[in-house]
């Protein structure tokens, strides 16, 4: 499984907060994946942003999303000290499996980048829920290497 970061809240049980903000573990509709007509979501058509490691992902965020402990990395970062950078996965950034019906899709535009997409067409609510099990694998991670 590849090595993914994302930006989190954290909830009260020290797992990231699922929700529908950009700073939870869930999804933006439209901004992040849009259903077709019938409720569903399809591959390689985006989906959960995630970057390649802790430098890529802070470096790629606005300012006002960087939290203010990592200045010395991202001059100017206004973000707030209560969201953190976690990771999941052990392996490459590449194309590939995250979970029971997710994939990683590298974006096209910016290597930095990737999206963790549904792997087959499925309900919008089926996405969530599979994005929403990988609750447990995700572990603050803010090491520089």
């Amino acid at each position: 499984m590849p090595k993914i970061y994302r930006i989190m809240k954290k909830d009260d049980q020290d797992g990231p907060l699922t929700g529908n903000a950009s700073a939870t573990l869930g999804i933006r509709i439209p901004t992040d994946i849009e259903p077709d007509d019938q409720g569903n979501v399809l591959p390689n058509r985006g989906g959960m942003s995630v970057s390649p490691s802790f430098i890529a992902l802070i470096r790629r965020l606005p300012v006002r999303m960087v939290p203010e402990r990592f200045r010395s990395i991202v001059p100017g970062a206004v973000g707030r000290n209560t969201t953190f950078v976690w990771s999941m996965g052990d392996g490459p950034f590449q194309k590939g499996a995250v979970h029971t019906g997710l994939c990683l899709t590298i974006d096209p535009d910016d290597p930095e980048h990737g999206f963790v997409e549904p792997d087959v067409i499925m309900t919008l609510n089926e996405y969530v829920n599979h994005l929403y099990a990988t609750k447990a694998k995700w572990k603050i991670d803010e090491s520089e290497n």
